[in-house]
């Protein structure tokens, strides 16, 4: 009987570990990637639905490609640099034989590694340029976590990876010289895995003592996004574009093993979980006082309250069980300015702010967001008609990370086994992009 419910419990860690495999530090509220193209890095994010200058429009709001003046494909990428400490504030375990007992450990690094972010679009114009069909790859959710195997933090996450793949086929259609309108689809591969430690309750925190567990699954998923462009007079123009929610229902394999108190959870085990992610709207404007001043702000809202829990699903019938995660919607703000210095030369700057969607009661330590602020800036060469350079770099300081994670251990309740990861900590990203692009 124990043993059986010790299992059930176990799917509480289990499905701690399909969680942290998608949320983390990935730069923009939760686990967003805003660094859809290398432009809107230097931009700070902002004015990309209403911009329409390149074929990343097929992402920020296919409408747009409708103001293009010809045929174009952008290839480039982002490289993400993140830097993350964390500080134990006093992280305790405690069950019927064990008193509250600091976990003790090393602060586990820098946990987050430098990752890239590629991307490419393709635009081509139809019907003299009325008709356009759009074609992009994207990675829009993304992380990799590896802190120290004998951290504090271990029986939260040890290991943590997300990679995204994003297709987007798309059209637009100019209805007239005020409106034009667009819409595509997101096909989406999502690929994750977590490692984390697992406590040995009838003896004090030790890793040589501890258990393993590690997750891997993926999954395909579809999704779709829409917009409409309005010129509202020769000099300003106004985007607005809706990405929808896409549940992601992840496949995968549990393997536990190491476990003492309880040989029979040792185990591979396949697993099963819908996470479900937010829909998204982008309300952009730009104004454009000089043929070569181009000023622009945007504003973002994102549906994470969609993110109240993740229900896990065992092969074996044991352990199903819930975790809360109750998101909050959230909101992004940005300005920039983009300036034509010659018809070769283009430079542009700008600001964001990006508010988290975690709370602090269930932030977990793959999850160590915090709101933060963004500053880009930018330069684009185009040595002849056809082809261009953007080069743009990114900085984003976050406000001071706070973790107090109180969760249930693998053997409760039958143990009464209780583990409080404390802890805060100070995060700083740093974005380089390169892009390349030809017009024909």
């Amino acid at each position: 009987m124990i043993t059986l419910r010790a299992a059930k419990a176990y799917g509480v860690v289990l499905g701690t570990a399909i969680l942290v495999t998608v949320p983390g530090e990935a730069g923009a509220g939760a686990f967003y990637i805003p660094q859809y193209d290398t432009n809107a890095v230097g931009r700070a994010f902002s004015g990309g639905a209403a911009l329409a200058t390149g074929a990343e429009t097929v992402f920020a709001n296919p409408a747009g490609m409708t103001r293009l003046p010809s045929s174009q494909v952008s290839i480039g990428g982002s490289v993400l640099i993140l830097h993350l400490d964390l500080e134990d504030r006093g992280s305790t375990a405690v069950s019927n034989f064990v008193a509250t007992t600091p976990i003790g450990g090393n602060d586990g690094g820098n946990p987050i590694d430098t990752a890239i972010v590629p991307n490419f679009y393709a635009a081509h114009g139809l019907l003299d340029n009325r008709l356009w069909l759009g074609f992009g790859v994207s990675a829009p959710f993304g992380i990799s976590v590896e802190y120290n195997d004998q951290w504090f933090g271990r029986y939260d996450s040890i290991e943590t990876e997300l990679t995204t793949i994003n297709l987007s086929p798309a059209v637009a259609y100019r209805l007239d010289d005020v409106v034009s309108i667009g819409a595509g689809l997101n096909v989406q591969y999502a690929d994750a895995k977590l490692v984390q430690a697992i406590w040995n309750p009838i003896a004090p925190p030790n890793p040589a003592l501890d258990g393993r567990s590690e997750i891997k699954g993926d999954t395909w998923s579809v999704g779709f996004n829409a917009g409409v462009l309005l010129n509202a007079t020769p000099n300003t123009r106004f985007g607005l574009h809706y990405r929808s929610s896409i549940s992601h229902n992840i496949r995968g394999t549990a393997n536990i093993s190491g476990v003492t108190v309880d040989p029979t959870l040792n185990r591979q085990v396949g697993v099963e979980t819908t996470i479900d992610l937010p829909d998204i709207i982008s309300a952009a404007v730009v104004h454009e006082p000089t043929p070569q001043l181009r000023l622009m702000g945007e504003f973002q809202w994102f549906a994470w309250s969609r993110f109240k829990e993740l229900d896990f699903r065992f092969d074996d019938g044991v352990g199903n069980a819930a975790r809360p995660e109750n998101y909050r919607n959230s909101v992004t703000a940005s300005v920039a300015a983009e300036y034509d210095i010659t018809e070769a030369w283009t430079v542009r700057s700008g600001f964001r702010f990006d508010q988290t969607p975690t709370r602090s009661r269930f932030r977990n330590t793959s999850v160590p967001d915090a709101d933060s602020f963004w500053l880009g800036a930018g330069i684009s060469y185009r040595p002849t008609a056809n082809f261009s350079v953007d080069l743009a770099y990114a900085v984003t300081f976050f406000r001071d990370v706070k973790i107090d994670l109180q969760s249930p251990g693998p053997f409760a309740p039958v143990l009464a086994e209780t583990i409080n990861v404390r802890a805060s900590g100070s995060n700083r990203g740093d974005t380089v992009a390169l892009n390349l692009r030809y017009t024909f």
